[in-house]
């Protein structure tokens, strides 16, 4: 159910969800409120856009921050190089930089 996808999203925290459909007010956002100016999430998901069809079946979009992305994924993978048992633990450091919500 869209409930249920709701909630699974909410539920990570690397991903931020919205009820804007438009990328310029999400970079905005990301812009005014950022650390930097960056929107460091892995995704942010566009919940007007959410469609459940054979309940089975989701479509919609989300907006990827590439400046977030990609410096999320380097600090991750160069923390996994060096500290493969912990990586997880130390990168949470980053943590109140991420949204729930944009």
């Amino acid at each position: 159910t869209m409930d249920e996808i709701i909630e699974k999203l909410n539920s990570n925290e690397y991903i931020a969800t919205t009820t804007k459909v438009n990328a310029c007010e999400i970079f905005s956002f990301g812009r005014d409120h950022g650390h930097f100016g960056r929107i460091l999430n892995q995704t942010v998901v566009s919940l007007p856009s959410l469609n459940v069809r054979n309940n089975n079946e989701i479509t919609g979009f989300c907006f990827t921050p590439q400046d977030g992305n990609s410096l999320l994924s380097s600090i991750s993978v160069a923390e996994w190089f060096m500290y493969p048992n912990s990586y997880e633990e130390k990168i949470q450091c980053l943590k109140p930089y991420f949204f729930d919500e944009v």
